[in-house]
């Protein structure tokens, strides 16, 4: 018996490694046939213009060279290069074991994650048009708590026009208190950084872009959370609303 049960573990091993090169073999073809139009979508959703496509790169490169590990996009500003890892992509009309590797979080949506990188492309080209160069400009030397409101910012807006273009919404309740995470960031609570940066990111700018579009866009680039404000962001989203409304 324990001889049939390694044989059927083996040979659903060989399939799904197989189904996996599948998948692999094809976020290449998919992400070129369908950037282009999901990168429209998302510009004229915002109603920030694109200039270019980003560069696609299909592996990671980390400070050692290209990786087999790593997130499954990343935009670099700097080279304006997009990387995508297929090995942590499906796309959305994969089989079932790309859908099963979705449901527990093995791969993730590929369209989900180019629309993510792709609001990060286009909040950097419009940023670029405007005159003040890549976004963000970081500097590293800073600490990592002097950066987050920048980061909050950043991610915040990737993830908006995600959700614009596709779908989602944050899975913080609606009335978190946004400092007190970042309080307990500070305190050396690590694990909520991210938490905090992408999701408390995108409740800080929903409401400013919800209602003042492109605007509030630029808003945001020009003025992101200072280290002040990030002990108080609910002033800080107030402050920029009022800000906005007054300029109307």
């Amino acid at each position: 018996m324990g001889t049939v049960f390694l044989a059927v573990g083996a040979a659903l091993a060989m399939i799904k490694n197989r189904a996996d090169q599948k998948i692999d073999a094809s976020i290449q073809p998919y992400v070129e046939k369908n950037a282009e139009r999901l990168l429209q979508v998302e510009s004229e959703l915002l109603d920030v213009p694109y200039t270019c496509t980003p560069i696609f790169s299909f592996e990671v490169v980390s400070t050692t060279g290209p990786s087999a590990s790593g997130p499954a996009g990343q935009y670099v500003g700097e080279t304006q290069t997009l990387h995508l890892l297929p090995s942590k992509l499906a796309p959305s009309n994969t089989g079932w074991v790309g859908q099963l590797e979705r449901a527990v979080e093995v791969r993730t949506d590929a369209d989900r994650v180019i629309a993510h990188e792709f609001g990060h492309h286009l909040i950097d080209q419009w940023s670029r048009v405007q005159g003040r160069g890549m976004w963000p400009c970081v500097d590293e030397e800073d600490k990592i708590t002097s950066r987050i409101g920048l980061y909050m910012i950043n991610e915040g807006l990737a993830k908006y026009a995600q959700c614009t273009a596709i779908d989602g919404k944050s899975v913080l309740p609606a009335n978190v208190d946004l400092s007190a995470m970042y309080n307990q960031v500070v305190d050396g609570v690590f694990p909520l950084l991210r938490l905090l940066v992408y999701e408390g990111g995108f409740q800080l700018v929903q409401p400013v872009l919800d209602q003042h579009g492109k605007r509030g866009i630029e808003f945001l680039l020009e003025h992101p959370p200072s280290d002040t404000d990030m002990f108080d962001l609910g002033a800080y989203q107030s402050g920029v609303l009022g800000a906005l409304e007054t300029t109307r």
